[in-house]
């Protein structure tokens, strides 16, 4: 995460952001994914169940 322009990132930042950004990027690429095919916007009409399959099938896309 960004800090003040012109201050330099302290050590813990350096180490936390990669691991930040590898958890959020999957996350942001399926919700995208999600919105695309209007899934979160007209509800997901198939069987509960199957929902976190087709979540990991999006993932691993």
């Amino acid at each position: 995460m960004p800090g003040p322009a012109g201050k330099p990132d302290v050590a813990w930042d350096i180490c936390f952001n990669p691991a930040f950004a590898r958890f959020c990027v999957p996350v942001e690429r399926t919700t995208a994914l999600l919105k695309q095919w209007r899934i979160l916007s007209t509800g997901y009409r198939s069987r509960l169940d199957e929902l976190p399959t087709v979540i990991h099938i999006i993932v691993d896309h």
